[in-house]
């Protein structure tokens, strides 16, 4: 799903910017509608339902009403700032190109944080969770359908993740980021937007699903709509064959800690 939203995402970019004949014009005119629609996403998935301990108990409507407040004030915000960035129509194509790509990285800065807004709404509580399960059951011995999540175990997946981001992100970042297909920044944009929306949707909708897996899906989404030459499908090929082994393993160990604790912790 992601790569859908990212592919269309770009292509719809790619026909209103990089087709035309000054790319940087279109895009200094289409920028503020992008941050608009990102804030507005953002604010309202904040607002809605994921400020429960300010207990504001807002309808969709009144949260909508704000998040479109957010928006507008992005917008003119970003209007603002576009008429600061550099524009001479006797550039020449590749020159033009350049500059559109620079203008573009503010705003896939700006989705990045969106991605990690929707990282930690969804992929944390995918892991505290069970946790948060294997708790209560150890406190009063009974399986409840709702517990309540303490805040050290939010801490502490919040907390893991950034562990794991440190022993391993860059290596995962770099097999993303460059070995998929070739970014830019009006791609990364594509893809981290896409990414992000469709992992927000799915954690409103209680669909556990993991943010990295559909940012492959993206990158892969906006290879696609440049062309299936341009995906290096070695690396894909070797990230399906991780997802799906993956499962067996983390069963097998599973399996050997739970016979170990029962042996040595009866």
């Amino acid at each position: 799903m992601g790569g859908f939203v990212a592919f269309i995402v770009f292509k719809f970019i790619n026909r209103n910017v990089f087709s035309k004949r000054n790319p940087l014009a279109y895009a200094k005119n289409l920028l503020p509608y992008m941050v608009f629609i990102v804030f507005v996403i953002l604010s309202n998935a904040m607002v809605y339902k994921g400020l429960k301990n300010l207990h504001l108990d807002l309808s969709f409507i009144q949260a909508l009403v704000i998040s479109l407040m957010v928006g507008s004030l992005a917008f003119v915000v970003t209007k603002i700032l576009v008429k600061k960035i550099p524009y001479n129509a006797s550039w020449d194509l590749q020159k033009q190109f350049h500059e559109t790509e620079n203008a573009f990285k503010y705003l896939q800065i700006l989705t990045a944080f969106y991605v990690a807004f929707a990282h930690g709404s969804n992929d944390v509580a995918n892991a505290v969770g069970p946790l948060a399960a294997v708790v209560a059951i150890l406190k009063d011995g009974q399986v409840h359908m709702k517990v309540a999540m303490p805040t050290w175990i939010l801490g502490l997946g919040g907390g893991f993740i950034v562990f794991g981001l440190m022993i391993w992100g860059a290596k995962v970042m770099a097999t993303i980021g460059e070995k998929i297909t070739e970014i830019t920044p009006s791609r990364g944009f594509a893809a981290e937007f896409g990414a992000a929306t469709v992992v927000l949707i799915c954690s409103k909708m209680g669909l556990p699903i993991s943010t990295t897996h559909t940012l492959v899906g993206s990158v892969i989404g906006v290879g696609l709509a440049r062309g299936l030459p341009t995906l290096n499908l070695g690396i894909i090929k070797m990230i399906v064959i991780s997802w799906i082994s993956t499962i067996p393993f983390t069963a097998i160990i599973s399996m050997l800690c739970y016979k170990i604790f029962v042996v040595f912790l009866p």
